[in-house]
């Protein structure tokens, strides 16, 4: 009896298999029998898909409900949740941007922070969400328009995961961008004649 270890390959279709095993492949010993060398199980074993996390933002706002002030900074409260089967500990980054729409286009969509995460457990309650907040900064160049918040997660493709067509939100509500409050002085002279 000898025992080994065999490795599947990762783009195994998913299915019922027999195991075989061939013996003397290149048929390098003679033998009295060249026709009994090979062998399957009879049973089949399951090839399922592997075990992989599945990161998927859960919400995103901003703190305050107001209008975003050009150049000002503003804080994030954004929540992010792990649906596969398996525990993400390593590392990986979520960013941010203000978008006209809910489409995240990196060209033309504003990048205003990114936070890096890691350890997020399978969500198997509404206690495995990971809550977080990050302080982003409007930029003083911000076209003056109402915005959305988009949320990517795992925005550099870090983590293997189950669905790699999830990871952007976008907020529910738009946020108007606005230049900040001006203040006027106005001196007033009195003629005396």
């Amino acid at each position: 009896t000898v025992i080994d270890t065999v490795m599947i390959p990762a783009s195994q279709v998913t299915g019922n298999y027999y195991i075989g095993m061939i013996l003397d492949t290149d048929n390098s010993v003679v033998e009295s029998n060249e026709t009994n060398n090979t062998k399957a199980s009879s049973i089949t074993y399951p090839i399922a898909e592997p075990l992989r996390p599945d990161l998927v933002g859960n919400s995103i706002a901003f703190t305050t409900s107001g209008p975003l002030y050009r150049g000002n900074t503003y804080t994030l409260n954004y929540s992010i949740k792990n649906q596969g089967t398996e525990m993400v500990s390593q590392g990986f980054k979520v960013k941010f941007y203000l978008s006209i729409d809910t489409t995240l286009s990196e060209t033309t969509d504003i990048l205003v922070g990114e936070d890096s995460v890691q350890n997020v457990i399978p969500t198997e309650s509404p206690s495995n969400i990971l809550t977080k907040m990050k302080e982003v900064t409007i930029p003083g160049t911000m076209l003056l328009y109402s915005y959305y918040i988009l949320m990517r997660v795992d925005a550099n493709n870090t983590i293997i995961e189950s669905n790699e067509n999830n990871n952007i939100m976008r907020s529910l509500s738009t946020y108007q961008v606005v230049e900040p409050n001006a203040v006027i002085v106005i001196n007033t002279m009195t003629l005396l004649s």
